[in-house]
């Protein structure tokens, strides 16, 4: 604890080490993204919210298989 208060990083203590561990993962998953954390949660809340409940990966599956067929692509000079 001494040595990363000593680093400079105090704000890590504040966690508790399963907290920091989910932290640290949700990070992970989204780095790739470019999306900040604070955006994904907002985003996730509200579309959860939207979904009645319902897993977030069902509803977009079956939005999926809903709309895609009604794609059509073109090519234009």
């Amino acid at each position: 604890m001494a040595q990363r208060i000593q680093a400079g990083m105090q704000h890590v203590t504040d966690l508790k080490p399963h907290e920091r561990d989910d932290y640290a993962k949700a990070l992970q998953l989204l780095a790739d993204s470019g999306i900040p954390l604070v955006a994904a949660i907002e985003d996730y809340t509200r579309a959860h919210s939207l979904a009645d409940g319902e897993p977030l990966t069902t509803v977009v599956g079956d939005c999926r298989r809903h709309f895609k067929p009604l794609t059509r692509r073109t090519t234009l000079r």
